[in-house]
């Protein structure tokens, strides 16, 4: 019995770590997607870091990635 009240609390754990892990991935997307926005309404890279909180770095790459998808 007592196994299984600890492997149920390590379940429980493990579950709630899955789900914030999912949320801050999410989220981390969702940022993305306004980032790529921003820079296509010409919103400069220093402006969409402060509004974001992607670092410099992560929206240097989406402006790379965006320039290489345009026609």
């Amino acid at each position: 019995m007592q196994e299984s009240v600890i492997y149920q609390e390590i379940l429980a754990e493990g579950r709630e770590e899955g789900r914030e892990a999912g949320l801050i991935e999410g989220e981390q997307k969702a940022k993305e997607a306004i980032a790529l926005k921003l820079l296509r309404a010409g919103m400069t890279i220093s402006q969409i870091v402060g509004v974001t909180e992607l670092s410099l770095e992560k929206v240097q790459q989406l402006q790379i990635q965006m320039e290489t998808e345009e026609p």
